[in-house]
């Protein structure tokens, strides 16, 4: 979790230039996966909100 927050903390520090350097024909499929990690943390954080836990058998 910590290399999560982690990176993330370091996505909102260099977010223009993340911008800024990405080729214009990778945009679109760049801004999917961040969506797509997005989707993916909100639902941990909804998950950890409700006080769900996966077991490790569960987890994949």
């Amino acid at each position: 979790m910590l290399r999560l927050f982690d990176s993330s903390a370091v996505a909102a520090r260099e977010r223009h230039r993340i911008l800024d350097s990405t080729p214009a024909h990778c945009r679109e499929r760049v801004a999917e996966l961040l969506l797509g990690f997005a989707e993916i943390g909100q639902g941990i954080a909804v998950e950890l909100s409700d006080g769900r836990c996966l077991t490790p058998r569960q987890a994949i």
